[in-house]
């Protein structure tokens, strides 16, 4: 008989793994896009488009 489905047993480890990764990916391009976006427009910002992580990089 399959166990039936609890709050505890939906969020299983696989899935908060896969939901947390998605999320980083999705806030990632978001950020990267809202970046460029800005620095295309403005011709410039706080950090210059497609600058490489460094100490640019605040979080």
């Amino acid at each position: 008989m399959p166990e039936p489905v609890t709050f505890a047993g939906f969020f299983t480890l696989e899935r908060i793994l896969i939901i947390t990764g998605v999320m980083a990916l999705l806030t990632l391009a978001f950020l990267l896009f809202g970046r460029l976006g800005r620095g295309v427009k403005k011709g410039g910002g706080d950090i210059p488009p497609l600058a490489p992580p460094g100490p640019s990089f605040k979080l």
